[in-house]
């Protein structure tokens, strides 16, 4: 009957059903109802239907039902696109892209079906749905190996307010099984236009402040006592201009504020030195934290490269200093940026514990003496995170999202869950990426196992994302990271600073260098020129960057409507 939406494997009859008798009962844990059909106050409608997908690209399909029995109407909407599994691959991403809106348009339908009349509806005469209430049952199949298949009853209205009661079929990207794991844990994944409400959603639906009570009861200490330290990500800032590099300082001091208020005292934000120390004045943890917004009201900033002790690590990190707060701390907190990485292609809570080891220079000891994996694995393994959050508000993404962003992508989105691999999954996702594709990740799962992850809250992707692009780790790991001085050369020649961090060299051929990189440092950094920023060139590299990327992915978004 619909022969159109059947050139790429799915083949679909509507029929409809009229309920001759019938029971169903529903038990729980205290007791079981039953109920029956009355016959003449139903509707229905099944399908006689088969899907096969082809071997590429990935097919995605979305499917709803919607009935509304006071006017004996039947509505069927179908929605096709594909789901881009490799975002990294540039070329083959964008093929994708294209063929996802030629087999959108080609395998999709509105099907207006009322009493024995039925007609196929025009793009624009199809009707809109909106949500009612949450979901009234979900079923996620999730053995699936490229999407979790999901079967839900909806409670919908259309434009007129006109109520429906739909069974949707969808195909979720978020793939929640555990790997390795034995545990449940939740994630939640809040997206809102006012940050500080987002958090304390995540706070709420996480239930963040138990586990920290009974955390705090466990350790036989008063909550004066009881030591808490919140890693952010700061010290790879460069400007204040482009706040999408660094953990907002307004949530930090929200989250250790939050915390003040149910008494506990020991409080601390802390972080340890990077590179950019080597290069620039000013780096000092302190510095940096107050540039940024990070004053210390009632919580400690702490230098995490300062105050150390001698402790045994096993694998490349051997013997190795660590901080004696972090060490001996009770409970940490790993609070991340949201942002790409040209190394690992995303950095979350897990790579934001990288930025805790305390050498300065971390480009010669973990990027070219030992490697930035095994080594924050392993500095995990001793000292746990208890709780890991994803600042997601504004976010780096692109092909150098770890360095600056000019056109940040407002992804308005908080994330958090009392496993940071379980978060970091949950983050990846969200990019469109599988998490897997990062060595953090597999050595994690491998390390302390993935969690089965109950996902609440916003399970979109994030719309207009772009990915880093996967030629340059191979590139960077062996052509950079290798050779020590060439890549130490090339770092601090296209590094920018705002004016407060002056460059240290003093050498005439490095400063002739980063003269001869300025015009290219501009196309990727907000500078401050003459105390004034430049508007200007704020999307240049990005304008360009769109002529590469088709900025959609509709399968990201509300498939209801």
């Amino acid at each position: 009957m619909l022969s159109r939406i059947g050139g790429l494997g799915l083949h679909l009859t509507p029929n409809r059903v009229l309920v001759s008798e019938g029971q169903i009962t529903l038990k729980d844990e205290s007791k079981a109802e039953k109920f029956t059909f009355e016959a003449d106050q139903a509707i229905g409608e099944a399908e006689i239907s088969t899907l096969k997908n082809i071997r590429w690209p990935t097919l995605y399909y979305n499917y709803f039902c919607a009935l509304n029995s006071e006017s004996d109407q039947i509505y069927v909407k179908i929605r096709s696109d594909v789901l881009r599994k490799n975002r990294t691959d540039y070329l083959k991403d964008r093929v994708e892209q294209l063929l996802g809106k030629v087999i959108n348009h080609m395998v999709s339908l509105d099907l207006d079906i009322q009493g024995d009349q039925w007609k196929i509806l025009p793009e624009n005469e199809a009707i809109s749905f909106k949500m009612k209430d949450e979901n009234l049952l979900e079923i996620n199949n999730d053995h699936f190996p490229t999407a979790t298949f999901q079967r839900r009853v909806v409670a919908m209205t259309d434009e007129q307010g006109k109520l429906f009661y739909a069974l949707e079929e969808d195909m979720d990207p978020h793939i929640l099984r555990s790997i390795h794991s034995d545990k449940l844990v939740k994630v939640a994944a809040v997206k809102d236009s006012d940050k500080f409400r987002a958090l304390k959603s995540v706070l709420e639906a996480t239930d963040f402040f138990n586990k920290l009570d009974k955390a705090c009861e466990g350790s036989d200490k008063s909550k004066e006592d009881f030591a808490i330290i919140v890693k952010p990500n700061f010290m790879f800032m460069y400007s204040t201009k482009d706040r999408s590099t660094y953990t907002d300082p307004e949530l930090v001091e929200y989250l250790v504020a939050a915390m003040h208020d149910r008494g506990y005292r020991n409080l601390a934000v802390g972080e340890a030195r990077s590179t950019y120390g080597t290069f620039f004045t000013n780096r000092e943890v302190k510095t940096v934290a107050d540039y940024i917004g990070l004053k210390g009201s009632n919580y400690r900033i702490i230098d995490l490269s300062e105050d150390l002790e001698e402790y045994q690590f096993s694998g490349k990190l051997g013997k190795h200093p660590v901080n004696r707060e972090w060490k001996n701390a009770d409970f940490r907190i790993s609070f991340a940026k949201n942002k790409t990485h040209v190394y690992t292609y995303y950095t979350l809570t897990i790579k934001n514990i990288y930025g805790a080891l305390s050498k300065e220079n971390k480009f010669l000891e973990y990027h070219h003496e030992r490697d930035i994996f095994s080594t924050t694995i392993e500095f995990i393994r001793h000292f746990p995170i208890h709780f890991g959050f994803i600042d997601a508000y504004v976010s780096a993404d692109g092909p150098f999202g770890i360095f600056a962003d000019k056109d940040p992508n407002k992804t308005e989105t908080i994330i958090g869950s009392e496993d940071i691999v379980a978060t970091d999954w949950v983050g990846a996702e969200k990019m469109g990426v599988d998490p897997m594709i990062s060595d953090y990740m597999k050595q994690a799962v491998e390390a302390f196992g993935k969690p089965q992850i109950t996902l609440v809250g916003d399970r979109s992707l994030y719309p207009d994302w772009v990915n880093a692009w996967d030629v340059f780790p191979p590139f960077l790991f062996k052509g950079i990271d290798k050779y020590y001085y060439f890549g130490n050369l090339v770092y601090s020649v296209f590094a920018y600073m705002d004016p407060k961090f002056q460059y240290k060299d003093p050498s005439l051929a490095k400063r002739f260098l980063r003269l001869l990189a300025d015009p290219i440092t501009d196309l990727f950094f907000q500078k401050t020129k003459k105390g004034i920023f430049d508007p200007d060139l704020n999307r240049k590299l990005n304008q360009k960057l769109d002529r590469l990327f088709t900025k959609e992915s509709r399968y990201g978004k509300n498939k209801k409507g």
